[in-house]
């Protein structure tokens, strides 16, 4: 069940789940190779977590926020990434600071390359790294968490 859940998170946050998208369960217990009794406690841990939404007798969904709910998750992102870099600014490495350094340039000598999604993934990925180097494991399980959904929805 861990294994559905982890696949559909990634299927979403990959955009082969859209935004707004039925979940056919058929479609994706074939696809994942198990029956529907795993998928719908996938279904049912990604609502928690505002990817998916169930809507009785019409099924399950990649949870679409309205404008409301995305400012919202900004504003929490906003007021909770500051913490997150001050935390990795007092605990980082030698070495963790390189990476962050090496995910910047590299942005920067391709950022003409990428597409706004592309950009949108390498900006998780920084926020990502800076989030670890907190050492801050529920500030990171949480930011990420938001990332995850606003990301799926652009």
């Amino acid at each position: 069940s861990e294994k559905v859940y982890y696949a559909l998170k990634n299927m979403i946050l990959n955009d082969e789940l859209k935004s707004g998208e039925k979940l056919n369960q058929e479609k994706l217990a074939q696809k994942l190779g198990v029956s529907k009794t795993p998928l719908l406690s996938a279904f049912s841990k990604l609502e928690k977590e505002i990817l998916v939404e169930i809507i009785p007798r019409r099924g399950a969904f990649v949870k679409k926020l309205n404008y409301e709910e995305f400012l919202e998750l900004y504003d929490i992102r906003a007021r909770l990434e500051p913490l997150s870099a001050y935390e990795a600014a007092k605990h980082a490495t030698a070495y963790e600071i390189e990476r962050l350094s090496k995910i910047l340039d590299d942005f920067k000598k391709n950022i003409s390359q990428y597409s706004s999604k592309n950009i949108s993934k390498i900006d998780y990925d920084f926020h990502m790294a800076i989030m670890k180097m907190s050492k801050n494991d529920l500030l990171f399980k949480m930011i990420s968490s938001y990332n995850i959904i606003i990301l799926s929805n652009l």
